[in-house]
């Protein structure tokens, strides 16, 4: 698999822990896994795809802090990381990313404030919440820069209720799984057999309404997904 350049599973069941070992595959451009039920921390050895430009693990459950040595990923434009769980500071590492133009980081539970790296860096665009960013950036916010980020896991299984982590805790719309940011009345993704509206609310499915994706397509990706994730367990 170490010549695959793009891999589009977003919205599908991939379920498991992101695998250190993908950081093997030196052609990898493009890699989306939004929406789905992918947990843990995210790899500090990812450091070394290289070529990997695009990033996209928004709602899901991924925690734990940005490792810095991600700023080797010399190609990163995007890194799309809103309503997941993670936490801790914003790495001033970052900015050594030369391509890097976008960083979304939205309903997460990080503390500090923007980087002045991230800041003074032409043409990136951070979209965070203002509690973070310069003179908003609240006092009793800051960041404790003592804390080590805790070691990615390479296992990989399905997490136990208890364990995953929930943006939104507490969520009042029904069928929803992960509320937005901190309103209990806004869902960020819904339940399996829901779809999510233009609204925040979570529409069921039934016959001759809202249609699911198609069997032969989520199929396909459970395919992939298994190939993939054997990759992480036979490396």
């Amino acid at each position: 698999m170490t010549s695959l350049g793009n891999l589009n599973l977003r919205f599908t069941k991939v379920s498991g822990t992101l695998p250190a070992q993908w950081s093997s595959m030196k052609q990898l451009t493009l890699l989306h896994l939004e929406g789905t039920k992918v947990f843990g921390t995210l790899p500090a050895q990812w450091s070394s795809m290289t070529s990997l430009g695009n990033l996209n693990l928004r709602f899901t459950a991924v925690s734990g802090t940005l490792p810095a040595q991600w700023s080797g990923m010399t190609s990163a434009e995007a890194l799309q990381l809103e309503y997941c769980g993670l936490s801790g500071c914003l790495p001033p590492e970052w900015s050594a990313m030369p391509k890097l133009r976008i960083v979304s980081l939205s309903g997460n539970h990080f503390s500090g404030c923007v980087p002045d790296s991230w800041v003074k860096k032409p043409g990136l665009v951070v979209t965070i919440e203002d509690e973070h960013k310069g003179s908003n950036c609240v006092s009793d916010n800051l960041c404790d820069t003592t804390t080590e980020p805790p070691t990615a896991p390479t296992t990989t299984g399905t997490p136990a209720a208890s364990s995953t982590p929930s943006p939104g805790s507490g969520c009042e719309v029904d069928g929803c799984e992960v509320c937005e940011g901190d309103s209990a009345a806004r869902c960020a993704r819904c339940r399996e057999g829901y779809s999510l509206t233009d609204e925040k609310t979570c529409l069921a499915h039934h016959d001759g309404g809202v249609a699911a994706a198609s069997s032969g397509a989520v199929a396909a990706a459970a395919v992939w997904a298994a190939v993939l994730l054997s990759v992480g367990l036979a490396a």
